[in-house]
């Protein structure tokens, strides 16, 4: 990362107030890496959340849990980034009308500046696709595939 941001400055005039975004995922983003962005300018980060119901975030083999969100969304707010993104995912296995209620209400509670909401979308070459195409049932989403 340190490398390719070097580059991009000797390459590229970069404003002053450009946006610069890395998207991360929940629990994966530790001091050390944090430091590094903020020396490489980086002032907006988006997680790839998926779901603020663990059971949901664990049946697509996620490794986060709520907790572990609002814990990387303070510590990046008391880094000094600010403008933070979540992404969330409908259509999930065991998603319900009232847990995806809950996932947006918890996400509203954070007070994030943007949030991006996905249809739930399994890639055949993904680790959730290649699971459910050998038949396998580990991400418990089986019950969302339909024989055309």
């Amino acid at each position: 990362m340190y490398q390719l941001a070097q580059t991009l400055r000797q390459e590229f005039t970069i404003a002053p107030d450009a946006e610069i975004t890395l998207e991360c995922a929940p629990g994966q983003l530790d001091d050390s890496a944090l430091d590094a962005m903020l020396s490489l300018g980086v002032n907006r980060i988006s997680f790839g959340v998926q779901s603020l119901v663990d059971r949901e975030a664990k049946a697509t083999g996620r490794f986060h849990t709520r907790e572990i969100v609002l814990r990387d969304l303070e510590r990046v707010r008391a880094a000094g980034i600010g403008n933070v993104s979540v992404d969330l995912i409908a259509g999930m296995p065991h998603q319900t009308s009232v847990s995806w209620q809950e996932s947006l209400d918890a996400l509203v509670a954070t007070g994030v500046d943007h949030a991006s909401v996905y249809m739930l979308e399994i890639d055949n070459d993904s680790r959730l696709g290649r699971e459910l195409l050998s038949g396998g049932s580990r991400y418990s989403a089986r019950l969302y595939l339909t024989k055309s």
